[in-house]
């Protein structure tokens, strides 16, 4: 039986690093779930509901990214 040589959590940064232009910055790791699921040979990564759509994500970051800011930027 074949075995992967990495465990979950290479297998999530590999996941994040494929998104193009930064955007997992939308996606944090808690949310990207890489299963070890194999089909015909191919990987399957399974991403939950809320981080599936980037809309959503990005709507919730533009909302509450004025917190972050220092008060001068504000």
């Amino acid at each position: 039986m074949w075995r992967s040589r990495w465990d979950a959590s290479v297998l999530k940064a590999e996941a994040l690093a494929l998104l193009p232009c930064g955007l997992g910055m939308a996606f944090s790791q808690s949310h990207v779930m890489a299963a070890r699921r194999h089909q015909h040979s191919r990987l399957i990564i399974e991403v939950d509901e809320y981080s599936s759509n980037p809309t959503q994500a990005f709507t919730f970051y533009n909302i509450n990214q004025g917190r972050f800011q220092p008060p001068h930027v504000q």
